[in-house]
């Protein structure tokens, strides 16, 4: 007698596969390469939470969290049932032998090494920093106008909203915040103002939004670097035509 399998039965069981293969890559982390780790990352984010954000909110030397990102990005070109089934596919090899670990229960997923839990330093928290890292100006001007004394928060980098901004070039976001009173002094811990990222990076048009507002080219972070030594040529062109006093 042949048996009918409803869409219901083929779901429940490709779910049971994917919990079993969280259990099995939770047992055995450690042992699985760290670029099939990111992988399988990119994957269980793609399941657990949905699409990852468009763009990076992560600053440049959070090189694990913006790998981790990446992983999730490519993985939201899936749809949740393609991530389950290349999830537990990947994971095939790898067998679980500790049975302390329930299968069955909401998977707690995994970690690369030296990650503590999900909610430090892979998920960014979802504020003012967040959204200005991300360019959602929006947001940005709603959070501002709801507590204008956010402008300068910071974030676990000691990064604020103006460095952020700064960093990536969103010029109205960088006026914005200024419109807010922030501050063009702040410093990072490495000692950067917004005016360094920006030199650096190379943008026109933020560099002379912060000189208009302030900003102290001669500020010399912990390595002893100032804007000025750090800019490009383009930027030192500018900066030249500027009524300052230059180094």
């Amino acid at each position: 007698m042949n048996e009918t399998i409803s869409i219901s039965d083929v779901e429940t069981s490709l779910k049971e596969k994917y919990l079993e293969a969280v259990h099995n890559v939770e047992a055995s982390y450690k042992e699985i390469p760290e670029e099939e780790l990111l992988v399988l990352y990119g994957l269980y984010k793609r399941i657990k939470v949905g699409e990852a954000p468009f763009q990076n909110p992560y600053y440049f030397y959070q090189w694990k969290e913006t790998a981790k990102w990446k992983s999730w990005r490519e993985a939201s070109n899936l749809s949740k049932e393609d991530a389950m089934n290349k999830y537990v596919l990947l994971s095939f090899k790898y067998k679980a032998t500790n049975k302390e670990v329930t299968i069955g229960k909401q998977p707690l997923g995994f970690e690369l090494p030296d990650d503590e839990d999900e909610s430090s330093s892979q998920v960014p928290v979802l504020d003012l920093c967040y959204f200005t890292a991300i360019g959602d100006i929006s947001s940005v001007r709603y959070l501002l106008e709801k507590d204008p004394s956010s402008v300068d928060q910071r974030d676990e980098s000691d990064m604020t909203p103006l460095m952020y901004a700064a960093d990536r070039g969103y010029l109205e976001i960088v006026a914005l915040l200024l419109q807010y009173g922030a501050s063009v002094h702040a410093v990072d811990k490495e000692g950067q103002s917004a005016l360094h990222y920006a030199c650096i990076c190379d943008y026109p048009d933020v560099v002379l939004q912060l000189l208009k507002a302030g900003a102290n080219i001669y500020l010399k972070d912990i390595r002893g670097q100032s804007p000025w030594k750090i800019a490009t040529p383009n930027i030192r062109l500018q900066l030249h035509s500027f009524p300052n006093d230059l180094e």
